[in-house]
């Protein structure tokens, strides 16, 4: 079965603005044009019929994996099993435990990005602990465990199937 990556282009039919296509955040900035805005609030975004049907496919099995770059939850949100899916750039809607590990996924866009603490606290008993985004920033290093399970899926694929995809950052890119 094939092993699926899909990146910020797979949003846009979501109204989720990408990173480098021609009318891409980045792209507008280094030409120092005006940036585009998502036309649906991140949290009322919905799955488009690109992550539907990687959900579809996952659950008859035609599909072990998928690994994403994108940050908005949306394989999340699609029904995609956690075991299923790596998201190397993290999630914009999760917050984690830095004492105990514990995930919380949330209703609302997480304010920080690049492993903050968020000012919020663990609820599990006896933990209290800080909670902390799991959006990377620039310099961040990809998640270990997405990568390394990314890297053992990949290898172990007849077939590999990249969606909307420059191919251009690493690692990701040399999967």
């Amino acid at each position: 079965a094939p092993v699926y990556t899909t990146v910020p282009p797979s949003s846009l039919p979501c109204a989720i603005p990408d990173f480098r296509g021609p009318q891409g955040i980045w792209t507008l900035q280094s030409q120092g044009k005006p940036l585009p805005t998502s036309q649906v609030p991140f949290p009322l975004a919905a799955p488009s019929l690109t992550h539907m049907a990687l959900r579809a496919l996952v659950d008859r099995g035609l599909v072990r994996f998928i690994c994403s770059q994108n940050v908005d939850g949306l394989h999340q949100r699609s029904g995609v099993p956690a075991d299923k899916l790596a998201e190397l750039h993290g999630n914009c809607f999760i917050e984690r435990c830095h004492r105990c590990k514990r995930t919380y996924r949330r209703a609302f866009e997480v304010e920080t990005v690049g492993f903050k603490f968020t000012g919020r606290r663990c609820q599990e008993p006896g933990c209290r602990g800080r909670l902390k985004d799991i959006t990377l920033d620039w310099d961040d290093p990809l998640p270990e465990e997405d990568l390394l399970k990314t890297e053992r899926m990949a290898g172990e694929a007849a077939v590999a199937l990249c969606l909307g995809t420059s191919l251009r950052i690493e690692p990701a890119c040399e999967l």
